[in-house]
């Protein structure tokens, strides 16, 4: 299996319980799709080069796993962006 690597980019104002919430539920969404997450890095609060909604600082977590192609692109990418 190919490894990927994603970066979430999540709001400011979430706590650090919060965003170690998020990992556990995105890397649960891995591991329910034959997925596994090998390393997870918090690179914490960080000034991006532009604006998102009026904030600059953002939170952001980078993920390093081994997933099929399609996997990640079905149930992953189309988690995130779901209505």
């Amino acid at each position: 299996m190919p490894l990927y690597e994603h970066v979430f980019i999540s709001r400011q104002d979430l706590s650090g319980a919060q965003a170690e919430g998020l990992v556990e539920h995105f890397g649960q969404i891995l591991s329910d799709n034959g997925g596994k997450v090998l390393e997870n890095e918090y690179w914490g609060l960080k000034t991006m080069a532009y604006k998102i909604n009026k904030n600059r600082i953002r939170r952001r977590i980078c993920f390093q796993q081994r997933i099929m192609p399609f996997a990640v692109f079905v149930n992953f990418v189309g988690h995130c962006f779901q209505t």
